[in-house]
This record gives C-alpha cells, structure tokens and sequence, in this order.
C-alpha cells in the first residue's frame, strides 16, 4: 500500500495574540489498538528573544470527519518533554544569539470506527519574529493538519526520522535528509509543491 506523507503549513493573519516563538513543527498519530491512537505534536520553539512566549502547558487539538467536516471530537493535550534543538553536524560552531527548542504535546485518544477517517487540526499565534521572508512574522500563525485512516484499517502515519536543522553555516555544504519510517512497512512518495501557503509533502 502506498502512502503519502503529508506536511501542511497554512499561514494567517492572527492580530489577537502578539505571543511569538514558533518556529515549525510536526503532527503525527499511532495506532496502539482497537479504535485507540496516540497522538503526537512536536512542536519547535524559537527562544532566543527572552519575550517570546514559552510552550502552552495545555494545547487542544480537535478531530473532524474527513467525509464532512464534522466535528467529532476535541481533546485537551498536555506538553509532556522540553528538550533543546541542536545542530547535529560537524565543523559547525552554534552562534550564541540561536535558540531552539522542541517541545512534545502527547495524549491517547479514541475515535469511532467506520466514520472514513478523520483528520487533526490545531492552530496558534505567532511565529518567530527572526523570520525576514514575511512582513508581520509575530502577527503571524500556524496551522498544524493531519490526515488519519478509520480505524478499522490499524494504521499510523509515517514520522521523519531527524528532527529540522536549527540553523546552517555561511559556505558550509550540508545535507539533510528528510527520509522517514512508516511502522506498516507502507511505500512512501515524496513531493513538493509550493503554493500561496506553504509545502506538502507527499
């Protein structure tokens, strides 16, 4: 079975909140069994400004029908780890003013089988105010979407397996690898499309 991999970035104008410090993130789910699945948000923080907001202790991520758009569901999920994000290559020095760090949203969740699947959303104000390719960066938010299977099909989404590079070196070759793990054993396609919102990948 082939399976697509997908990463959305929606950007928006959020001008009720001025809490700026995201930087990127990634939401993933698990099947455990039956109709249960953990899910997953990693999300990626800029800390280098002593103002920008901290992790919410409690985020809600809300599940609707893929076949509709119906509401089925909101679950309140709580920060669970704080870890820094470091650079992982060689020959590399971190600068002193870069800051990062992920932080991991975790929580079993149960959905109704035979609804056709479902898919996540969870959205927040703002983003980084280091960012220079956009005008109002912290009047700026992001949007977290993914697509699950019913749950009568057993499956998980794939995850990558590195987390995103924090920053690179001015003249420094370096390669990332954005290869990731399916836990079905699922053939993975990848592609990348830019558009007025952002990149999918498949």
């Amino acid at each position: 079975m082939k399976r697509k991999l997908l990463v959305f970035i929606f950007l928006f104008a959020a001008n009720w909140v001025s809490a700026f410090h995201i930087a990127g993130g990634d939401l993933t789910s698990k099947w455990l069994f039956g109709n249960t699945f953990e899910i997953k948000l990693t999300l990626y923080r800029d800390c280098s400004n002593p103002n920008a907001a901290y992790f919410d202790p409690t985020i809600i991520i809300a599940a609707y029908t893929l076949n509709g758009s119906i509401l089925q569901d909101s679950f309140h999920v709580d920060l669970t780890n704080v870890v820094p994000l470091e650079y992982s290559g060689i020959g590399c020095v971190q600068p002193p003013q870069i800051c990062m760090q992920t932080g991991t949203y975790i929580r079993n969740i149960q959905l109704p089988v035979g609804s056709g699947g479902y898919y996540l959303v969870w959205e927040r104000c703002c983003r980084n105010s280091t960012i220079i390719n956009l005008q109002t960066p912290n009047q700026t938010g992001m949007a977290f979407y993914h697509e699950m299977a019913d749950p009568v099909l057993m499956n998980s989404s794939p995850t990558f397996n590195s987390p995103p590079l924090p920053y690179t070196c001015v003249g420094q070759l370096f390669r990332f690898s954005f290869q990731a793990n399916d836990l079905e054993g699922d053939s993975l396609v990848y592609e990348n499309e830019h558009s007025t919102c952002g990149r999918k990948y498949k």
